[in-house]
């Protein structure tokens, strides 16, 4: 890990997250952790669309909806501070983490897909997020504002992450 990693995140360093949900009113608690976060950045996100897509990973009841937020901060942030403050956020619109090991059902998940082109490998941060190729519910969002953003370990445009995605999941725009 280079010192780099860790630095405040600049005013051009794209923030891109993606935020999750399928317990709950699921409309209602991504719209407020938009906000939440709108607010602890300083800064108005592009945001996708809704996206509604089977569990990853596990069996629940409940479908996901899925929303990309693409920030440019006015402020500056330590990508660990930024992480802890989006876990706080988490906890006030009712997530639990449980102890148990695999995927889980969720009130919101607010997942760090990327910093720029940073490579975070910290043991609490791993950005950009391991699984994004491998999932269609986070390209199909993230493809919708900037399908031309480049992934910085495999050096290619999420579009093209997107069309050599094995994910069979059924991704609808709501």
């Amino acid at each position: 890990m280079t010192n780099f990693e860790l630095l405040p995140i600049g005013n051009e360093e794209p923030i891109v997250l993606l935020t999750g949900s399928n317990e709950g009113n699921s409309k209602d608690i991504l719209l407020n952790a938009k906000r939440d976060v709108t607010n602890i950045l300083d800064a108005d996100p592009l945001v996708s669309s809704l996206y509604q897509s089977p569990p990853w990973g596990f069996m629940a009841e409940n479908n996901f909806l899925n929303q990309a937020l693409i920030f440019t901060s006015a402020i500056e942030i330590n990508p660990l501070a930024l992480l802890h403050r989006l876990l706080d956020i988490e906890r006030s619109h009712g997530r639990e983490r449980k102890r148990e090991t695999g995927y889980q059902s969720r009130t919101l998940d607010i997942d760090i897909i990327l910093i720029g082109d940073r490579r975070i490998n910290h043991p609490s941060l791993v950005v950009p997020h391991p699984k994004i190729q491998e999932r269609r519910f986070v390209l199909e969002p993230i493809c919708e504002l900037m399908p031309d953003i480049v992934h910085p370990v495999y050096n290619k445009p999420f579009s093209e992450l997107l069309r050599e995605c094995d994910d069979p999941s059924e991704v609808t725009r709501i």
